[in-house]
């Protein structure tokens, strides 16, 4: 049975730098079930990590190799990228729109900071 460690673990194999991936945990941990979308979202001083976690979140998208196991957990959300007009993020959601603003993930550098050093 696929459970959230082996999704975490499928993770950590992507050919993705080693923050993205911690990123990319610490968006699956703040998902509480998979049921709802949850979204990361970036400060302009944080362009540039955002930048590389958005198009780590697409490199896996398209790989696919996690977000299949999502699937196999029945969980009805999957990881995705962007870095466009609309705006530069991460998603683990069933669409690209933003959920409730309680549902965005606000990164700070404190945040990041905790990231590198916890996950």
């Amino acid at each position: 049975m696929t459970d959230l460690k082996t999704v975490e673990q499928a993770i950590m194999e992507e050919p993705i730098s080693e923050f993205a991936q911690k990123a990319l945990i610490y968006l699956l941990r703040a998902s509480e079930g998979l049921t709802v979308p949850v979204t990361l979202r970036f400060s302009p001083t944080l362009r540039e990590p955002g930048r590389e976690i958005a198009k780590a979140a697409k490199a896996v998208y398209n790989r696919g190799a996690v977000n299949n196991l999502l699937e196999k957990m029945r969980a009805t959300v999957f990881f995705y990228g962007y870095d466009d007009p609309c705006g530069l993020g991460a998603s683990l959601g069933t669409t690209l729109t933003d959920g409730p603003p309680e549902r965005q993930l606000h990164f700070t550098v404190e945040e990041i900071q905790s990231i590198q050093t916890n996950i």
